[in-house]
């Protein structure tokens, strides 16, 4: 298990808060090693959430098609920019939970814990709807080009946790969701 570091250090405009964070590589050698069967359900789909990597790129449109076009099924506001995308996340979102609305948000990176990204009304979604969205969304990328082998459409990591969450917002029925860009531009998976 790896133990995560936290340091303050001082400078000029107040303390910085620096983390050591699992990386992507972390995660990646669970897929061989055989960890994956003794691993709980949320710790191997992490995995392999992290181990993704683009072969082919398919129109993430067609996922959501697949999933029911779930980004159709909540009105949303598109958070994008240079700097302070999160940070104007998170207030917009209060802001509409003290005006009485279910409000969905998406950001990213998480700072500790992968549910971080995920959240109704500033509560994290729970580890057992990961792993259940995960797997749906993993059926429906089968769906997409079922017999086409290694080449068949294989979603980046980021449209993969963008697709749970746009699953998730319209299981759980929110009034309206704020979404944080990725990279930005028209090909951000976000942009649907």
């Amino acid at each position: 298990m790896s133990e995560i570091v936290v340091a303050l250090i001082p400078i000029e405009r107040g303390p910085v808060l620096l983390r050591q964070r699992r990386s992507p590589q972390h995660f990646a050698h669970m897929e061989h090693s055989g960890i994956e069967r003794q691993a709980p359900p949320f710790t191997h789909g992490l995995a392999k959430l992290y181990s993704r990597k683009a072969r082919r790129r398919a129109g993430r449109v067609s996922l959501m098609e697949l999933l029911g076009r779930p980004h159709k099924k909540f009105r949303s506001v598109h958070i994008a920019g240079t700097n302070g995308k999160g940070s104007t996340a998170v207030f917009l979102s209060s802001i509409l939970q003290a005006a009485g609305f279910r409000v969905g948000l998406y950001t990213s990176p998480h700072l500790v814990h992968f549910t971080e990204r995920i959240r109704i009304n500033n509560v994290q979604i729970a580890e057992e709807r990961v792993v259940d969205l995960a797997q749906k969304v993993r059926e429906a990328c089968r769906l997409i080009e079922p017999d086409a082998g290694k080449d068949r459409f294989n979603p980046t990591f980021f449209e993969v946790t963008t697709a749970m969450a746009f699953a998730y917002f319209a299981e759980e029925g929110v009034d309206i969701a704020v979404i944080e860009v990725g990279m930005g531009g028209r090909l951000d998976s976000t942009n649907v």
